[in-house]
């Protein structure tokens, strides 16, 4: 594939996914909002197109000439932008459209708002007519930040499995590789890392290596977390805690070894990670 789309770039994980689809030589087209945010992030070595995914205008344009797109959104966007490119992708010419996903992302799962929508997002790929490949990654590294905030690090929950975490630049070359391979085609890939670690011990070496003030990690149980989060009206705790209390309760799928046959496994220990 020559040219390819990507949706959702400026976020962490389509950050990765636009460096490493240049690396493999693919021309790379941005579709975003904030164009001084794109420059920020890649300077001007990429196409821009400044719009709308939901606006037909602005996806026609951004489309045209592609052979691949690639989609890493979240939140009320999500479902409607992958119905969207669904339906114009065919006539665009579009070869390939990847979609990230979850890794916990089943029917049985739906229960779970988010999951919900991701799944549907998938049925919609899976129905298309367009080829399509669904990324399905689980925790990264780069997310440990998250609970760390004004010199504290705060967990909700015990979280006892532990989970295979993995870097973002991982994630990133192995979704890239996927668009020059005919075997990703129509498929989904669990992606996780190679070393289980249970959260907690994960989040105790992110502060030692990064945080050395702080000591300890303050465990706050789900039912008083909610509570808390209510008392600050922090829509941002209250989606976190709600998010530890989902993840805990179902785990971490199994899999893993097809995306590692095909697009190369996580090579990045956390070791290596914290230490650059």
């Amino acid at each position: 594939m020559n040219q390819i789309l990507v949706v959702g770039a400026t976020g962490l994980l389509g950050s990765s996914a636009v460096r490493h689809l240049d690396k493999a030589g693919h021309q790379v087209r941005l579709l975003v909002r904030n164009a001084e945010k794109a420059v920020d992030l890649f300077g001007v070595r990429y196409e821009i197109v400044i719009g709308d995914v939901l606006n037909e205008e602005n996806l026609a344009q951004a489309l045209e000439g592609c052979q691949g797109v690639h989609i890493s959104l979240d939140g009320n966007v999500e479902l409607p932008a992958v119905k969207k490119i669904s339906a114009f992708a065919k006539d665009a010419g579009v070869q390939r459209i990847g979609y990230v996903s979850g890794i916990t992302v089943c029917e049985e799962n739906t229960w779970f708002p988010y999951v919900a929508e991701k799944y549907a997002a998938e049925q919609v790929l899976e129905s298309c007519g367009v080829p399509f490949t669904i990324f399905a990654p689980g925790w990264f590294y780069e997310m440990l930040g998250n609970f760390v905030k004004f010199g504290r690090a705060l967990a909700f929950g015990r979280h006892p499995i532990p989970y295979h975490f993995m870097a973002v630049e991982d994630f990133g070359r192995m979704a890239a590789g996927a668009y020059g391979k005919e075997e990703a085609a129509n498929q989904r890939f669990i992606i996780r890392g190679q070393e289980a670690i249970r959260f907690h011990d994960a989040l105790r070496q992110y502060c030692a290596v990064l945080h050395p003030k702080i000591q300890r990690i303050l465990t706050m149980p789900y039912g008083f977390a909610k509570l808390v989060a209510r008392l600050r009206r922090s829509d941002e705790m209250a989606w976190a805690v709600a998010f530890m209390q989902y993840f805990e309760q179902v785990g971490e799928c199994e899999g893993g070894e097809k995306a590692d046959r095909i697009l190369g496994n996580p090579q990045i220990s956390f070791t290596d990670w914290l230490a650059a």
